[in-house]
């Protein structure tokens, strides 16, 4: 049988450009996953340019270096040196990251937007803000312990044990019909 052409193709060409990237993604918590879709570690030793497809949105907590973020319809990038929120995207957009960049990425889903941050996913689509004072303020201790965290993995586990406090706060000041309607207009029967 002859062996694909792609393949060895492939190999040759990453021996000799010697792609400096990794990529990690991690489950939260099942009683998490209705608000949180995943974790995610991206790390680059070399520049590198990083284009997405259309997303639901997402945290992303700058562990060292910076970028530039390429939204749809924006005339200038946005630049990226903290911790960052990333609503959700109508189209393809591009990051690119400084030699050196660190990221650690929350997913958040629909019904996330709400019961974790209070921010309407619709407002904040195709837009970039820059959560490094409200992170400081709000999440400064656990901000501190994923930047001091050993691996992916651990920061994964930091946020679950933050994001399952938070939520079991704020079910206790809950409004019931709100939280019905949210329920009724949210759940999938599939």
């Amino acid at each position: 049988m002859k062996k694909p052409f792609l393949l060895p193709t492939l190999q040759y060409y990453s021996a000799i450009m010697r792609i400096e990237m990794e990529l990690q993604y991690y489950l939260p918590r099942a009683d998490l996953r209705d608000c949180v879709r995943a974790y995610y570690y991206f790390a680059t030793d070399v520049a590198a340019v990083q284009p997405l497809c259309a997303e639901l949105g997402n945290i992303r907590i700058l562990l060292n270096g910076s970028g530039d973020l390429y939204m749809p319809g924006a005339d200038e990038p946005t630049r990226i040196t903290s911790t960052f929120l990333i609503g959700p995207t109508m189209g393809a957009y591009t990051m690119h990251a400084d030699a050196g960049t660190r990221v650690f990425g929350i997913g958040i889903r629909p019904r996330g937007w709400i019961r974790l941050f209070s921010i309407n996913a619709y407002e904040a689509a195709d837009k970039v803000f820059d959560l490094s004072d409200v992170a400081r303020r709000v999440a400064g201790a656990v901000l501190e312990e994923v930047h001091k965290a050993g691996d992916a993995r651990a920061m994964a586990e930091i946020c679950d044990d933050y994001f399952a406090a938070l939520l079991e706060r704020r079910a206790k000041r809950t409004i019931p019909y709100p939280q019905a309607i949210e329920d009724w207009l949210l759940h999938d029967e599939t």
